[in-house]
């Protein structure tokens, strides 16, 4: 099998595999914002705010990292547009017409 005794052994004793902990989250430089933020976009509905408008007033609160993380960040709180519903009817057999 090509695999060590001392392997062996330790999978029939049911040694657990070793392995790293997981890391804590650690804060990003928008997390202070993001209530703001969510606060901001909920008081517009059903506006829209865009992301410079929103990078602005953060700024100003003391914001320093990119626009790109706000984007990001406001874009999973945009709602998403449903499609419009799919009329459907149905003819009877003998009554379609085969002239376009």
């Amino acid at each position: 099998m090509g695999v060590s005794r001392n392997t062996v052994r330790k999978y029939l004793r049911g040694e657990p595999e070793p392995g790293y902990a997981a890391r804590p989250p650690r804060a990003g430089k928008l997390d202070p914002y993001k209530a703001y933020l969510q606060e901001r976009i909920e008081a517009a509905r059903p506006q829209w705010i865009p992301a410079t408008v929103l990078d602005r007033e953060i700024r100003e609160l003391g914001y320093q990292g990119s626009i790109r993380l706000l984007r990001y960040f406001v874009a999973e709180l945009k709602p998403v547009a449903r499609p419009d519903p799919v009329v459907r009817f149905e003819t009877e057999p003998d009554r379609r017409s085969l002239d376009w």
